[in-house]
């Protein structure tokens, strides 16, 4: 017997499920590192406006590139469970590190301290993303191949709660 259709990945709102993906954390990272990138010029004095566009032109083009990747591997091992504005969620969240590191970094005597500071906190990042990337895929996978829509991430109560669960549930999938 084939297993059922894949259906797109839901979530409930972030007020109300945690582990939902928002972009509220992500943006106020992209921006935060865009300011220090902005402070970090003007301290050298090479600042000029231009500086803030040319910072988030190159942010969001990596970010696209990022997602288009992402989007083109789980195309290839025909998954489709998951849409583009969380993975671009994801995605932005690599500006939490950057925004941080830069930080240290513009602080006068802590300078030296830029990369390992950048080094552990991108492993950090990695870190995140793939027991994220674990958690979403692993789910979806175990609800595809069970055919039941429970999840073992629902189960033992962490992970993201919102996947869809059996019929006659709260959490039934929503299109």
């Amino acid at each position: 017997q084939a297993p059922p259709p894949q259906q797109a990945l839901t979530h409930l709102p972030p007020a109300v499920d945690a582990a939902s993906p928002d972009l509220y954390v992500p943006l106020m990272a992209l921006v935060t590192w865009i300011m220090v990138v902005g402070l970090s010029t003007a301290l050298r004095g090479e600042f000029q406006p231009r500086v803030f566009t040319s910072t988030l032109s190159k942010g969001l083009l990596f970010c696209l590139l990022e997602v288009a990747l992402v989007r083109g591997g789980l195309y290839m091992m025909k998954y489709q469970g998951i849409r583009w504005l969380d993975l671009l969620a994801y995605s932005l969240y690599l500006f939490i590190p950057c925004g941080l590191a830069s930080l240290v970094g513009v602080v006068k005597g802590l300078s030296a301290l830029y990369w390992p500071i950048l080094v552990y906190l991108a492993v950090s990042q990695a870190v995140f993303v793939a027991k994220t990337a674990r958690s979403v895929l692993s789910g979806e996978l175990t609800k595809v191949i069970n055919g039941d829509g429970y999840t073992q991430a629902n189960e033992q109560g962490g992970g993201f709660s919102s996947l869809p669960m059996g019929k006659g549930s709260d959490a039934e999938v929503r299109h």
